[in-house]
C-alpha cells in the first residue's frame, strides 16, 4: 500500500495534471453538417475554469475539402500551464502566454487536429469552433508549373525558395499560407506553410500546388520564386530588389557542382552589372536570363576570374530577372537596378562589353526596343562591334540601326541597317556611336563591342567593315575576357580614357529613359487564380513556366 501510494505522488509530480474532469467534458467531433459549430468546453457560453492538476483533450475529424476554425480565448496563472493545439502534420501550436485574457485563432485542414488543455496551476478558457468548406470561404493560388523533359518520367520536384532578404514585417504571417500538393485542394493534402520557407527551399513532387490563406487579413508582401529541384543546388539563393536601387553582395562556392544565384525586381525593367571583384584567380560566373529553370536560355555573358578586367563594366542586362551562375570562386557583385545609369552610355578607352536585346535574356518577351548613344566630343575613340551575332526571325518591322561618326551633332562615318548589310565586325573612328533597335519575340541580338583610344587630333574618321576585328564570341555564349587582370582603383575625375568607378548610393542619377529596353508585352508567371470576393491575397508567387526549346 506503502509503495502505491509514492507512486501516484510521483505521477503527479511527473505529468503535473490529473485525469480528465467532468467539466471538460474531452470528446471526439466529427463534421455532422456542413455548418458543423460549437464550444469547449461543451456548450460553454462563456469562459470556463479548469482547475489546477486537470487535464482535457478535444480531437477533431477534418474531412478533405473541409478546414477547422479554432477560436480560443484563454487566461493562465503562470507559464507551467497551456493549451497545444496539433495540426494534421503533427505539428504543435502552443498558447502559453499569462498574466492577462489572450485571444487566439487558427485553422487546421483536412486530418486529425487535437486541443490539449494542461491545466498545472490553473487555466481559463473557451474555444468556439467551426467546419468551413474551402471551396466557397477562401481564395485560392494554384501554381501550374508545365515541364516538358526529355526524361521519360513525368515526376516532377518543384522548388520553391523564398526571398533572401525578406523583411521581417513580411516573415510574420507567411505561417498563415497552407501548401496543399495538387490544384484540387478537395483531395489534395497538405504539404506545410510558406513558413517552412524561412530555412530552406521546399521541394514538392507535383505540377500544380495550391495555396491557402485561411486568415483573412493576415498576409504578407513576401516573394517566392518557383524552380525545377533538378536545376537547383541546396545552396540556391532568390534576391529581390526594389527600383533604384544599389546593392552589393558577396558569393563563394568551391563545389564541384558549383550553384546559382537569381536577381528580380518586380518594378524594374533592368539590372547594372557596375563593379565585380573576384577574391582569387579561379572559377568564373555567367549570366543568364530567368531563373536556372530555364536551361535552354543561353548564359549571354561569361566573367572568368583569371581574365576579368574592370574594362569591362559597367554591363546592362536587359531584364527583371536574371540568374548568375557561379563555381568554385568567391567574388563580390554591384547591381543597380535604375531605369538609365549615366555610366552605361560613358565610353573609354579599353571598354569592352555586350549590347543585347531583351529577347536573349527572356524567351517569353513579346516585343521591345533599345536606343544607346556612346559619346564623348572631347576625345576620339576606334569603336568595333561584332554584327555577326544577329538573328532576324521575328517581325517584318525588325530591325537594328548603327551609326558612327564625329561632330557635336551627327556627321556619320558608319551608317548601317539591318537585315539588309552585310552582318560583320564593324570598325570606325568618332566620338559616337549609335546603335538602336526594334525586335519581336524571336529576333536576338547579342553585339560585343569594344573602345579603344583613337586618333590624338579630329581628322577625316576612317572605318572598315571586315571580318577579321578582334572580337570575341558568338552564341550561344558571349566571353567577355582579356588577358590582364587589372582591379578598379581610386579615379577622382571621370577621364574618358579609364573606367567610370564603383558608384555607391549617393551617387546614383537617373535621367534620360532612352536607354532602357522598352518591354511592351512579356509574362513569365504561370499563376492562375481563383479569389472569393473581398478577400486580398498578397503573398507573391513568381512561378515560372519551364519549356525546354529545341535548340
Amino acid at each position: 500500500m506503502c509503495k502505491t501510494i509514492i507512486i501516484l505522488i510521483l505521477t503527479y509530480f511527473v505529468l503535473g495534471v490529473y485525469p480528465d474532469a467532468a467539466i471538460c467534458h474531452s470528446r471526439t467531433i466529427n463534421l455532422t453538417s456542413p455548418d458543423t459549430f460549437g464550444t469547449l468546453p461543451y456548450d460553454s457560453a462563456s469562459i470556463v475554469d479548469i482547475p489546477h492538476g486537470t487535464h482535457c483533450l478535444y480531437e477533431f475529424n477534418v474531412p478533405r475539402g473541409y478546414a477547422l476554425q479554432l477560436r480560443t480565448l484563454y487566461n493562465l496563472v503562470d507559464p507551467k500551464s497551456a493549451l497545444i493545439l496539433t495540426n494534421p502534420l503533427g505539428i504543435d501550436m502552443i498558447y502559453n502566454r499569462f498574466g492577462k485574457t489572450i485571444n487566439e485563432d487558427y485553422w487546421c485542414t483536412s486530418g486529425t487536429c487535437s486541443l490539449e488543455v494542461q491545466s498545472v496551476s490553473g487555466i481559463s478558457f473557451i474555444t468556439n469552433y467551426w467546419f468551413k468548406s474551402c471551396i466557397f470561404h477562401f481564395p485560392i493560388i494554384i501554381l501550374d508549373f508545365v515541364i516538358f523533359t526529355y526524361s521519360k518520367t513525368n515526376v516532377l520536384e518543384v522548388a520553391l525558395t523564398l526571398a533572401q532578404n525578406t523583411s521581417q514585417a513580411d516573415l510574420v504571417n507567411l505561417k498563415n499560407y497552407y501548401i496543399y500538393n495538387g490544384s484540387d485542394i478537395i483531395q489534395s493534402a497538405l504539404m506545410g506553410t510558406l513558413d517552412d520557407l524561412r530555412t530552406n527551399s521546399l521541394y514538392l513532387g507535383y505540377n500544380f500546388v495550391s495555396i491557402v490563406n485561411f486568415y483573412s487579413g493576415l498576409d504578407s508582401n513576401a516573394f517566392v520564386i518557383g524552380n525545377d529541384r533538378n536545376s537547383i543546388s541546396n545552396s540556391y539563393k532568390f534576391i529581390l530588389t526594389s527600383p533604384d536601387q544599389m546593392m552589393s553582395r558577396e558569393f563563394s562556392d568551391f563545389s564541384e557542382e558549383g550553384t546559382s544565384v537569381t536577381f528580380a525586381c518586380s518594378d524594374c525593367n533592368q539590372f547594372y552589372v557596375t563593379h565585380l571583384t573576384f577574391n582569387g584567380a579561379s572559377g568564373y560566373v555567367a549570366l543568364q536570363g530567368q531563373t536556372p529553370s530555364q536551361p535552354y536560355l543561353s548564359k549571354v555573358i561569361t566573367y572568368n576570374a583569371s581574365t576579368f578586367t574592370q574594362n569591362q563594366l559597367p554591363q546592362l542586362i536587359p531584364t527583371n530577372k536574371f540568374t548568375i551562375f557561379y563555381y568554385k570562386c568567391n567574388f563580390t557583385i554591384q547591381l543597380y537596378s535604375g531605369s538609365d545609369y549615366q555610366y552605361w552610355k560613358t565610353p573609354y578607352f579599353g571598354r569592352k562589353g555586350v549590347i543585347s536585346s531583351a529577347t536573349v535574356w527572356d524567351n517569353l518577351l513579346q516585343n521591345g526596343n533599345f536606343a544607346y548613344e556612346f559619346r564623348d566630343n572631347t576625345q576620339l575613340f576606334n569603336f568595333s562591334i561584332n554584327l555577326k551575332n544577329m538573328d532576324f526571325g521575328g517581325s517584318p518591322q525588325d530591325q537594328l540601326t548603327l551609326r558612327i561618326g564625329m561632330g557635336p551633332n551627327y556627321d556619320d562615318s558608319i551608317s548601317l541597317t539591318f537585315p539588309g548589310a552585310n552582318q560583320t565586325n564593324v570598325s570606325s573612328i568618332g566620338n559616337y556611336m549609335y546603335i538602336s533597335s526594334n525586335f519581336s519575340m524571336f529576333t536576338k541580338l547579342v553585339l560585343p563591342f569594344e573602345m579603344t583610344e583613337g586618333p590624338s587630333t579630329s581628322t577625316v574618321a576612317t572605318s572598315t567593315v571586315s571580318p577579321t576585328i578582334s572580337t570575341t564570341t558568338i552564341m550561344p555564349t558571349t566571353i567577355i575576357s582579356t588577358s590582364t587582370t587589372k582591379m578598379l582603383t581610386s579615379i577622382s575625375t571621370n577621364s574618358p580614357s579609364t573606367p567610370p568607378p564603383a558608384i555607391t548610393s549617393t551617387e546614383i542619377t537617373s535621367s534620360t529613359p532612352t536607354t532602357t529596353q522598352s518591354s511592351f508585352t512579356s509574362s513569365t508567371t504561370v499563376v492562375t487564380t481563383t479569389r472569393s470576393a473581398n478577400v486580398k491575397d498578397c503573398v507573391r508567387i513568381i512561378a515560372f513556366l519551364f519549356i525546354l526549346a529545341a535548340f
